[in-house]
């Protein structure tokens, strides 16, 4: 294709974006601020110039640049504060951690037992160094469901304790590898939940835990480099009870992979799915466009492709977004829903960020099909109403959805707030369902 063709291309994708945008919203011009959706309510964009794709650029380069950051709070909508107290949890500590600062608890996972009675939640604890490397291991803890539920104050999880990282309880390892670009970064990450059959797992993000006989802990820049097959990726495993708290299962820990994969894998959706004969299997939505659907097993970690589906619906809120398939992730967790009319479906959310002055995220729930092949049948038009930081530095306006559950008809999603504190948006389904859809 000559260049003269690229720029054509680009020119009709410019006016394509530009119609899509166009008809989304009732915006008297694209430089307006304030755009009415069309339900009427308003929402705030900070630059609505940079949705557009200049002519001539590069298809990669120019995501927006800024993303919705403030939203009116959504109808019956609550927003708290899930506190785990700055002190140190019982359980397993990482000799890293003691050396650094503690910057909070972020991107919380959540698990409602009904059998129990209880409600689990995770947390990453987060610490800096003096020179802004980053230290990670994993918070659990437990709370009775009627207050989990019931909102009346920031819940506080006064009892808590520090999960050995599931990486390295089942080998002789002493130490993860370094992965190219994040050799800052040291622990597990973004715990998830999930249940399968009764049990109860966890799913963490972390590179390959080895063994190294000259490895100095203090030494940790200096660890070994990661293989190929060695970067950022989920790791999962069953959690037993363990006196008031929980301890993993090591014979269970194993590593999730599929074919061609990329370094870095962060954004796995896992989801329990029941045939029709009752059994059940796990699920992940490995990639948004096009909806990519792994079947996994918990034994061997081995996650085949089962289904690739393209949405029209997905399609148009990329151009009415201006992004490309490799901007929209997923990995905010999946809920099944089921209606008194028995028809049923899964709930989660989708989001893209851009990098301007830190990392800005913008979260969309959507709907698939709650059978194979699991397409997507509904976007939402109005981002999620998270809150930014009061806190201005480099992560202030980070706000990443972690864990999504629906209990009785009520969305739960938990979110991390600038990488600093965890919180927890509710709302009734049915109402968010009308407010954002």
């Amino acid at each position: 294709m000559n260049a003269l063709s690229v720029m054509a291309l680009e020119m009709l994708l410019l006016a394509t974006a530009t119609l899509a945008f166009a008809q989304a919203s009732t915006c008297s011009s694209p430089d307006d601020a304030l755009c009415a959706s069309e339900d009427g309510s308003s929402y705030l964009l900070q630059d609505r110039s940079a949705y557009l794709r200049p002519p001539g650029t590069s298809l990669m380069a120019e995501v927006q640049k800024s993303t919705t950051t403030q939203v009116p709070k959504g109808k019956s909508s609550v927003d708290v504060e899930l506190v785990f107290p700055k002190r140190t949890g019982q359980g397993f500590q990482n000799p890293l951690v003691s050396m650094t600062q503690l910057r909070g608890f972020c991107n919380p996972a959540l698990l409602i037992l009904d059998d129990a009675g209880t409600a689990l939640a995770a947390s990453r604890r987060f610490h800096l160094d003096s020179s802004q490397h980053c230290f990670s291991d994993i918070a659990v803890g437990q709370l009775p469901l009627q207050r989990f539920l019931s909102l009346d104050r920031d819940w506080n999880l006064e009892h808590y304790t520090m999960l050995e990282d599931p990486r390295g309880v089942s080998r002789d390892v002493n130490v993860e590898c370094s992965a190219e670009g994040k050799e800052f970064a040291f622990g597990p990450e973004d715990p998830k939940f999930f249940l399968l059959e009764n049990k109860i797992y966890i799913s963490i993000v972390g590179t390959e835990m080895v063994l190294d006989p000259h490895y100095d802990i203090k030494d940790f820049l200096h660890r070994p480099k990661c293989t190929e097959t060695q970067g950022m990726q989920h790791h999962i495993a069953e959690l037993v009870t363990s006196g008031k708290g929980l301890k993993v299962r090591p014979e269970t820990v194993v590593k999730l992979r599929t074919e061609n994969m990329a370094k870095e894998e962060r954004n796995w959706n896992l989801f329990t799915w029941t045939n029709p004969q009752g059994g059940q299997r796990l699920h992940a939505v490995y990639r948004v466009c096009p909806h990519t659907i792994l079947d996994v097993d918990v034994s061997t970690g081995k996650s085949p492709r089962l289904y690739e589906t393209y949405s029209t619906k997905l399609d148009t809120f990329m151009r009415q977004w201006n992004l490309i398939s490799e901007d929209v992730h997923s990995g905010a967790g999946v809920a099944y829903v089921s209606n008194e009319n028995g028809s049923s479906y899964y709930i989660s959310a989708l989001h893209f960020w851009t990098d301007n002055n830190g990392r800005n995220y913008a979260h969309f729930l959507y709907t698939f099909s709650a059978e194979p092949p699991f397409n997507i049948t509904a976007i939402a038009k109005k981002p999620l109403p998270l809150q930014a930081s009061q806190y201005h530095d480099w992560w202030h306006n980070e706000t990443y959805v972690s864990s999504l559950l629906v209990h009785d008809q009520l969305l739960i999603i938990g979110y991390g707030q600038a990488d600093q504190s965890s919180r927890i948006y509710q709302q009734e389904l049915n109402d968010a369902l009308q407010e954002f859809f």
